[in-house]
């Protein structure tokens, strides 16, 4: 049975509308869906983006390309002066479609608020008539706790390698020096996963790994950890392109971002980050969704990876696609290295 911890809650004036969260919001784990232009959005007739940065919903469907899980839901829209605006809000996952909920109203604020189960992943259409989306925000359900209040236990450093770790007075993880690689003792394939981390001087260089190869280092899928962007300075990134169906190489896009050495949130030599959105020496957040080839990613609650891994399969997701579970991995880059990691909460997807 398809089950909500709360249908739908209405206001007909919404605290801060917003796009993006509040840096306390991304901190309390509120990662935004739409920032204001379609770029992960599938979107069907009848739409357009307003000056303001909303989605214009004439008669229309859209929804993000981001698959999720069970989590809260935050939905503010606008209507349009004079008509009667209509919403249909609908969970799509792997059996079929199923109905979170209908909404007609006059007001000219609302916001919605609703549940998804935790368990599947699935993907959030709207369908809407005469009202403006303002922002959808999300907070995953977060069922594994991985670093608080346990310190390094379930974690190994691989062995050989220049990296220590400490458990800090307040419980953290801190990781320094480098090369070296941590990493835990389970595995995970699908999942959607939440970093509270703080890097310690400038522009310091990590990485969270995941489907990663138990005990050799730095072999998974790389989530970057570097704030360092160059603002009105685009630098353009090469990446290789496959075909969805056969994954055979295509030739290669080229991605302009104003990260320096693809920025935090990218994917490591596949996808650069889209923007800045953390601070060093400031706590923020870092949330991955890896849900088969389909890859997402947040900093501090701002989208930044909407990407699909068609490349052919293999052992090691630095050379291919890798569904196979494996360790998460947090990255003693270099002698610099100096990092504080808050927390890890994992929803596995499997």
């Amino acid at each position: 049975m398809f089950l909500f911890s709360a249908l739908l809650a209405f206001s007909s004036s919404p605290s801060s509308p917003s796009v993006l969260p509040t840096p306390e919001e991304a901190l309390n784990g509120w990662i935004a869906l739409w920032d204001g232009t379609i770029t992960d959005w599938e979107v069907g007739p009848g739409w357009k983006t307003s000056p303001g940065g909303r989605l214009v919903m004439a008669n229309s469907k859209a929804g993000p390309r981001c698959r999720l899980g069970g989590g809260e839901w935050k939905l503010r829209t606008v209507t349009t002066p004079g008509k009667r605006s209509e919403l249909k809000i609908v969970w799509r996952q792997g059996d079929g479609e199923k109905l979170i909920g209908t909404w007609k109203a006059e007001e000219p604020k609302t916001e919605i608020s609703f549940r998804t189960p935790t368990g599947k992943h699935g993907l959030i259409r709207l369908e809407g008539a005469n009202l403006e989306i303002v922002s959808l925000w999300h907070k995953p359900d977060r069922t594994e706790e991985l670093i608080e209040g346990k310190g390094l236990s379930g974690w190994k450093l691989v062995p050989g390698k220049k990296s220590k770790t400490f458990t800090t007075p307040e419980g953290w993880i801190r990781i320094q020096d480098g090369p070296g690689d941590l990493q835990t003792e389970n595995t995970y394939a699908d999942f959607v996963a939440q970093l509270t981390l703080r890097t310690g001087g400038k522009h310091l260089n990590s990485g969270f790994f995941f489907r990663a190869i138990p005990g050799e280092q730095w072999q998974g899928y790389e989530a970057q950890i570097r704030n360092e962007f160059t603002p009105d300075t685009y630098r353009a990134y090469s990446i290789d392109s496959f075909d969805a169906k056969s994954h055979q190489p295509t030739g290669k896009i080229e991605v302009k971002s104003t990260a320096v050495d693809y920025g935090s949130g990218a994917i490591y030599r596949r996808m650069p980050a889209r923007s800045p959105a953390a601070q060093d020496n400031e706590w923020f957040t870092l949330t991955v969704s890896a849900v088969g080839r389909e890859i997402s990613t947040w900093v501090q609650g701002q989208p930044q990876v909407v990407w699909k891994d068609n490349r052919p399969e293999n052992a090691n997701a630095r050379q291919g696609f890798r569904a196979k579970a494996g360790v998460f991995g947090i990255q003693g880059h270099d002698p610099t290295t100096l990092i504080d990691f808050r927390s890890l909460r994992v929803l596995k997807l499997d």
